[in-house]
């Protein structure tokens, strides 16, 4: 889940990207989960509803939103495989 502390900054990046969206241009938002073998990702709401309500508006507004596991090593990281989204 993410955020794990409430994040303003967040909720002012959804809100900046639906706007995006609303004018007819592309927007999407990629949550990398920094560890391999994620089965899902949703918003940690209990820690901070409104960017989960803002990701729930950003996503039915139709902004792109996708999740991915990685590959973590000492001196590289890569994209792993997608991860189910939970909102």
């Amino acid at each position: 889940m993410f955020p794990d502390a409430p994040t303003e900054r967040g909720k002012k990046h959804l809100l900046e990207l639906i706007h995006v969206k609303a004018i007819g241009k592309g927007a999407g938002v990629l949550f990398l989960i920094q560890l391999e073998g994620a089965q899902s990702f949703s918003p940690y709401e209990d820690m901070d509803k409104e960017f989960a309500d803002a990701l729930r508006l950003a996503y039915n507004s139709g902004v792109d939103v996708f999740a991915y596991d990685c590959k973590v090593g000492e001196n590289y990281i890569e994209l792993n495989k997608r991860v189910d989204i939970i909102l």
